[in-house]
């Protein structure tokens, strides 16, 4: 299991790094403001999110309309064969244009799971990162699937339909602050869903 989560977390950062714009030209970005993206549920891919703290505080979203050609959107679906474990999903969703990113990996079914205090298990990533500014990484969260449809016979790329959740609690924001790195507490609660229909 321990293997797994480490290509988990290479194929993660991949993902994030390959996503990335060349576009890194807006210098004008405000940690105060919404990354300009529609802050709608409406799309079928998206991370809606309230983050208060001393340094970020503001809604954010990240959400894949036909619209907004810079968002990607990726879902996967490990089976318990694979992780050795128990079976779980992959959700990244990105913004090339202002580097928000979300990825998170939980447990392929319904229920709530509590992450913090060390004791993190298969479900150990869980990143946010509203813009360029800083990386977001759990503290004390709950997260929760409401609804998720998995296709095990759609392999790694097709096996994942749909899934649909929320998530609150405490993340510790890790910026750079004129070329001093810093970390500060963050309350965070939000929703995201994926479908691949």
């Amino acid at each position: 299991m321990k293997r797994f989560k480490h290509v988990l977390a290479i194929f993660c950062a991949l993902t994030l790094t390959f996503s990335c714009s060349s576009d890194d030209s807006d210098s004008n970005k405000n940690p105060n403001n919404n990354n300009n993206n529609n802050n709608n549920n409406g799309g079928n891919n998206y991370a809606d999110y309230t983050i208060s703290g001393p340094v970020l505080n503001g809604d954010f979203s990240i959400n894949q309309t036909n619209s907004i050609e810079t968002v990607g959107a990726t879902g996967t679906y490990f089976s318990a064969e694979l992780t050795g474990d128990v079976a779980v999903i992959q959700i990244i969703l990105f913004d090339s244009q202002n580097g928000a990113k979300f990825a998170v990996v939980l447990p392929a079914e319904t229920g709530t799971w509590n992450w913090g205090g060390g004791d993190l298990n298969s479900n150990d990533v869980f990143i946010i990162a509203p813009d360029d500014l800083g990386i977001l990484e759990v503290d004390q969260v709950s997260t929760t699937i409401s609804e998720i449809q998995i296709n095990p016979s759609g392999g790694i790329a097709q096996g994942l339909q749909s899934a649909k959740g929320t998530f609150s609690g405490t993340f510790v924001l890790t910026y750079d602050n004129n070329g001093q790195e810093e970390t500060e507490i963050h309350t965070v609660s939000g929703e995201f869903e994926f479908s691949n229909n």
